[in-house]
């Protein structure tokens, strides 16, 4: 029969306990506690292996205890002499006690051993308070190599309940790996397998966003983020090597790594992640620009210069790089893209680089429309006019080629983009040609009013105005289009055709009044 088990833990004062017994076990812990236990055969907690916490070290007694344990962590408390104050820290360690018993119920667990502690009094010049000078009571945490992660500037009454140790760890473990990658990446005899690890970890470091798993407190609607405890502290390790000095070393690392046989396919994760400002520059240094570096062109010829092999091995394994092709396909087309905007304002160098990693990718998927539809609408942010339409040509003759209707050759490209990409849609597909033309006929407003370059984006659009289903955006292009190429008539018919199919389509008020004031300027001619 299933046995049912409540707690109900209520902890008392510890003024039994001095710092000469030096130790708390889960049983002492309990020798003044409150419960309340229900189980069937009315039976209490009696695990077979009992936690045991030693209190009363100094500093580094304390540290030693963690040397050779790189996955532990020394909470040093430093606050007032005083035996209120040590008695409030017994509490703390004894709510770690009890945290810990948890999960060693039968025996001892090595994952779950993560802290030692210590208490230091804050008139013992013993302890060297090298994160700040002028502090009277603190909560530090240390690393088993001595170095200081993080210091809360509180008393430890104000920690006396906390219970999220779990948490705790997790944080002090993510910010050990920025301790261990900055001496790896400042040292200057490491190896080449040791850099490798440097960037993995780099790359692994959690960088929380605002906002990412929040919850809120019921009563008072307070925010809280269980998920990073140290938000509140201070970071005492303080990144020495330069944002310069590690992408110079990343850079390194690839022209080694590219002249080895082996791939691996951690590091390729690595280039991909950085590619998309989401590796080690955004966790060490926060890194928002989205232009490509020359260290990620770098990159990017290894991933080419391998790519054969990195598609054969995502094909035959999704976890080999925990994604699919697809998604590796634009994972490197969307860094390109970035590069290519103008607004990013790129320089012309690393435009046409871009460029030219585009027709390499093209040049692995000769029939992928996809990958060539996303160039053009990359080449669309920048000023590349020959550029675009040499390449919206050739693709838009694919479709509507004269000797076969553009539906039939749109489903053909459909299925064979379907092959590679189950979550395609039809109606999707045949949206995005009709959006693409109109970016196309757009481009081509923006860049020129020559007439034969007019007419081709008027071509472009009456093709695809029988796939179109809500039209007005296309009536809309082809007006002003018209109005440049000298029709005056027919831009405003289109204009207007514009209007009522918008109507139709119930769309905003903001948008018809933007269709209100094109006919308004094509038929002042005020364009």
């Amino acid at each position: 029969m299933m046995k049912f088990f409540i707690a109900l833990i209520v902890l008392s004062s510890y003024n039994s306990f001095s710092q000469e017994k030096g130790h708390l076990t889960y049983k002492e812990v309990f020798q003044d506690t409150t419960r309340i236990i229900l189980t069937e055969e009315n039976n209490t907690y009696q695990p077979d292996y009992v936690v045991t916490i030693k209190h009363d070290r100094n500093f580094n007694e304390a540290l030693n205890t963690i040397k050779n344990e790189p996955k532990k962590f020394l909470i040093v408390v430093y606050d007032a002499p005083n035996i209120e104050t040590y008695n409030n820290y017994l509490h703390y360690v004894g709510n770690y006690v009890l945290d810990t018993q948890r999960h060693m119920y039968y025996g001892y667990e090595k994952e779950f051993d993560r802290f030692e502690f210590c208490f230091i009094k804050n008139t013992d010049k013993a302890y060297t308070n090298t994160f700040k000078k002028q502090m009277n009571a603190s909560i530090a945490y240390y690393n088993a190599s001595g170095d200081c992660l993080y210091y809360l500037e509180r008393p430890v009454a104000a920690e006396m309940e906390f219970y999220e140790w779990d948490t705790l760890y997790k944080d002090l473990i993510n910010a050990n790996k920025l301790v261990t990658c900055d001496k790896l990446f400042t040292a200057e005899n490491t190896s080449i397998k040791d850099m490798k690890n440097a960037f993995l970890i780099a790359s692994d470091i959690n960088h929380w966003e605002t906002g990412d798993f929040i919850m809120a407190d019921e009563e008072t609607e307070e925010t809280l983020n269980y998920y990073n405890y140290l938000d509140e502290a201070e970071q005492g390790y303080q990144l020495k090597a330069s944002k310069e000095l590690v992408i110079q070393r990343w850079k390194n690392t690839i022209e080694i790594l590219a002249k080895e046989s082996t791939l691996d396919n951690r590091i390729i994760s690595a280039i991909i992640n950085e590619l998309s400002r989401q590796g080690f520059s955004k966790a060490l240094f926060n890194e928002s620009n989205k232009l490509l570096r020359e260290d990620d062109f770098v990159a990017l010829a290894y991933l080419f210069n391998n790519y054969d092999e990195i598609v054969t091995k995502t094909r035959a394994d999704y976890d080999y790089l925990y994604m699919n092709e697809h998604s590796l396909i634009y994972s490197i087309m969307i860094p390109l893209r970035e590069t290519m905007d103008k607004d990013n304002q790129p320089s012309n160098e690393s435009v046409q680089k871009a460029i030219n990693y585009f027709h390499k990718l093209m040049a692995n998927y000769e029939e992928n429309t996809i990958i060539e539809s996303y160039f053009i609408y990359s080449l669309s942010f920048t000023d590349e006019i020959t550029e675009f339409l040499k390449n919206y040509d050739h693709y838009f003759a694919k479709y509507a080629n004269g000797s076969t209707n553009l539906i039939t050759n749109l489903d053909k490209y459909y299925n064979l983009e379907k092959e590679s990409n189950d979550a395609l849609q039809w109606e999707n597909y045949k949206s995005e040609f009709v959006a693409l033309a109109n970016i196309s006929a757009t481009f081509i407003l923006n860049h020129s009013k020559e007439k034969d370059k007019i007419q081709k984006a008027i071509y472009w659009l009456e093709t695809c105005l029988p796939i179109d289903e809500k039209k007005y955006e296309s009536f809309a292009t082809l007006s002003k289009l018209y109005y440049f190429f000298g029709e005056k008539e027919k831009a405003l018919a289109m204009a207007v055709n514009a209007i009522d199919y918008a109507k139709k389509e119930a769309v905003d008020e903001e948008l018809l009044s933007e269709l209100v004031k094109n006919k308004k300027k094509i038929k002042e001619n005020t364009y």
